[in-house]
């Protein structure tokens, strides 16, 4: 396992998701993984593209109420759906607790609209989540969706996540891969990112597709 970068973790055989009968679910963060600061960085996308969705940016969750994407980022993700229809991609981030926000990124982004959720705990007025809160969704949501494979894209998960989330993968017989972007770096998901999520779809025998 590489925590400076994408990695696979198949929880079966060692092979990337070779059964057609399968389902595979995507579960997407945003922040650190869409919304960037570097997403043209070395071995990066060509260009970004900066937007700001909100006036008084101090009341919602954003980075000073401005994104940072990459046009050729969001065309990928949208052809992976298009390229294999038997996946689903979920978005799992703090937005997902303030629509509005979500509804306008998704407008401005002109992609990746009526994504279904997985909704994070009610924040209390302190602000606290627990630290948790991503990967106890993504359980829930598996009991929800037996026999599924699991990719999850997000630039903070935890140690022991990752171990709970493998072990139940194995445990069920699903194929797990999991992407982390480094956060300290800025980049997002990148171009090999999405080669890797391409690769485990296909299969080494064909795949899904």
């Amino acid at each position: 396992m590489n925590a400076d970068g994408p990695f696979r973790d198949d929880a079966t055989t060692g092979k990337s998701m070779p059964d057609a009968r399968r389902s595979v679910i995507l579960y997407l963060d945003i922040d650190g993984v869409l919304n960037a600061p570097n997403p043209t960085g070395p071995k990066g996308w060509d260009h970004a593209v900066d937007v700001q969705l909100v006036d008084r940016p101090r009341d919602t969750p954003l980075w000073n109420g401005w994104i940072r994407y990459a046009p050729q980022l969001i065309a990928a993700l949208e052809q992976l759906l298009i390229d294999f229809r038997f996946l689903e991609i979920v978005w799992n981030s703090t937005w997902v607790a303030h629509p509005l926000y979500l509804d306008r990124l998704t407008a401005q982004l002109g992609a990746l609209q009526g994504l279904r959720k997985v909704a994070p705990p009610m924040i209390k007025i302190s602000g606290y989540q627990p630290p948790t809160w991503k990967l106890d969704r993504i359980l829930d949501d598996m009991t929800d969706h037996p026999g599924a494979d699991i990719i999850w894209i997000d630039d903070s998960v935890r140690t022991g996540d990752r171990r709970q989330l493998w072990a139940r993968c194995k445990e069920e017989g699903r194929q797990l891969l999991l992407i982390t972007p480094p956060a300290d770096k800025g980049r997002g998901i990148t171009p090999a990112d999405i080669e890797c999520i391409r690769f485990s779809l296909s299969g080494q025998e064909g795949g899904y597709s």
